[in-house]
């Protein structure tokens, strides 16, 4: 593969490059090129097991003790340096990492030198989409996906590795594919030629919402969105339409299933000698729903800033129905004024205010009031964002809180009706079926609803990153 001349083209033709050596990057061959030159490396790397796909490489090594498994992971990365130099490939150690499963008094890590460099150390790697953990050797389950919990343990790397390679190799069926396979003898671990191949049964998505639902700490979100009386649909719809990006969404699934490595996690499921009380206020265990929604520490700032931007995109609806502002916007840069009024007398937007009545109230401060006396009507809005098995609980509990304060403002205000109608989103995004009614009684669209779930997920994922990072 020398001695090449290799033209790019757009729009225009670019000028003769000459290609010393290797292949064109996003070349159709290219890929294919590569594992020709790299399939006998598994001959020449002879400690450990080495598995290759495409230009990834990972060995997996294994001894008796720490002293042996760290002559033996140099001495496989020594052989690894010389089959490259020999075939003029270049190691990137900077790219590499190096997870060690290990006891959890062990504390040590090796220094591996990898083409003039250390190999950095790391809790955990991904691997043909599969995370894989320092702490996989205590059998532990893992969370590998929303509906796919796995129960892996050192023994079991391999086999999942495999697992993998052979379900992408399955997937394409085309006849240089299968060209591949009939002359891959030896060469590679997998010996995709073997007529004794394994097919691994893909389970349906019946069976893995059954395996999550027995999970007794797992599988807690699925049975709360299966409940009689919640929005299955809505409970979801962030997933589908919030354009949140990948990395945040991903956080959010793991708030959900509640693998999190909060301290109670870590003391209760991963056995660590750590204390389970809460880092902030160090009274409660700090699980998951602690952090989400339990922290007395929390709750002055950061469970209401949470609340408040889920109430903003309730307030903009009605003060834009009103013709009270022109446009609405973003929640987090809106500052709600507690006083909006439209004629002398007539319409009028509370936010955050106490309202005096003549009896005593206890709650006599509910987020929004709308008062129309042209119309005599009246609204009293209250937002909550509880945890998830609390929502049905909220919604009433508010509706009874409130009932009082109804009473008392329709006397003064003489209205012909006022109505209290609570606001209820859970911290994970759960709703009730009754979620939807809120467009009947509130000028909200679909959008505003979504915009308070965004608004509450978002939240719940900030409040614990904050707090993992303390």
């Amino acid at each position: 593969m020398t001695q090449r001349v290799g033209k790019w083209e757009r729009t225009v033709y670019s000028s003769e490059v000459s290609v010393v050596r290797g292949t064109p990057q996003g070349g159709v061959l290219s890929p294919s090129l590569l594992v020709g030159g790299v399939c006998d490396m598994l001959l020449y790397v002879l400690i450990g097991f080495t598995v290759n796909y495409a230009d990834d490489t990972s060995s997996l090594i294994s001894a008796a003790d720490y002293e042996q498994l760290y002559q033996n992971a140099r001495l496989s990365a020594d052989m690894l340096q010389h089959f490259c130099e020999a075939n003029f490939l270049v190691l990137n150690a900077s790219k590499s990492v190096l997870v060690q499963f290990r006891g959890r008094k062990q504390n040590e890590y090796p220094q591996i030198n990898l083409a003039g460099q250390i190999i950095p150390c790391a809790e955990q790697a991904k691997f043909l989409g599969l995370h894989v953990r320092q702490d996989i050797a205590s059998g532990m389950t893992k969370y590998l996906g929303m509906q796919q919990l796995l129960q892996i343990n050192s023994n079991d790397v391999r086999k999942l590795v495999e697992k993998k390679v052979l379900a992408r190799v399955r997937k394409n069926r085309s006849e240089f594919v299968e060209v591949i396979q009939e002359k891959n003898l030896a060469f590679g671990a997998l010996d995709l030629a073997s007529v004794d191949l394994v097919e691994f049964p893909l389970m349906s998505l019946e069976d893995r919402k059954q395996e999550w639902r027995g999970k007794e700490l797992h599988g807690r979100f699925l049975r709360v969105l299966e409940s009689q009386n919640v929005d299955k649909e809505w409970s979801t719809e962030w997933l589908r339409t919030s354009g949140i990006f990948g990395e945040t969404e991903g956080f959010i699934l793991s708030i959900q299933d509640e693998v999190i490595s909060t301290r109670g996690y870590q003391r209760h499921v991963m056995h660590q000698d750590v204390s389970d009380r809460c880092r902030l206020c160090r009274v409660q265990n700090e699980s998951i729903q602690h952090v989400c929604g339990g922290c007395s520490v929390l709750a002055p700032r950061e469970y209401l800033e949470r609340h408040n931007n889920v109430a903003k995109v309730v307030h903009q609806a009605l003060a834009k129905n009103l013709k009270l502002q022109e446009e609405e916007q973003p929640y987090y840069r809106c500052k709600p004024p507690q006083v909006m009024e439209a004629g002398a007398g007539g319409v009028r937007l509370l936010w955050d205010s106490e309202m005096v009545t003549d009896r005593a109230v206890e709650a006599n401060r509910p987020d929004i009031v709308f008062i129309d006396q042209r119309k005599k009507e009246g609204l009293i809005i209250d937002i909550a964002v509880p945890l998830d098995a609390n929502v049905e609980r909220t919604v009433v509990e508010k509706k009874r809180k409130y009932q009082p304060l109804a009473v008392d403002l329709k006397e003064i205000y003489n209205l012909r009706k006022i109505s209290v109608v609570p606001v209820v989103i859970s911290t994970n995004g759960v709703v009730l079926k009754e979620w939807k009614k809120l467009m009947e009684t509130l000028p909200l669209t679909t959008n505003h609803l979504k915009l308070m779930q965004k608004a509450a997920v978002l939240g719940t994922a900030n409040i614990v990153r904050k707090t993992l990072a303390l």
